[in-house]
């Protein structure tokens, strides 16, 4: 997975994690990348300049989730 940090890329990482759990919430557990960037409405090529694989973006929307998490957690301590 490459990581940039600039705001496009951040913009763009959203898209994907966004048209990931629209995907996700409708029930469709079959993912295709073609069909998650069209979904996200970009193309493979920023796809992949910012991960390898459905799973990837699966595995950076867990790590959100469990950052959140987390927080909330520490806080109520």
């Amino acid at each position: 997975m490459n990581i940039k940090n600039n705001k496009k890329s951040q913009q763009s990482r959203q898209k994907i994690k966004d048209a990931l759990s629209n995907i996700i919430k409708n029930k469709e557990y079959q993912v295709s990348i073609k069909y998650l960037c069209e979904m996200a409405n970009i193309n493979r090529t920023t796809f992949y300049s910012h991960y390898d694989s459905v799973e990837d973006v699966l595995y950076d929307m867990c790590g959100t989730y469990i950052k959140k998490a987390y927080k909330v957690f520490i806080n109520r301590l």
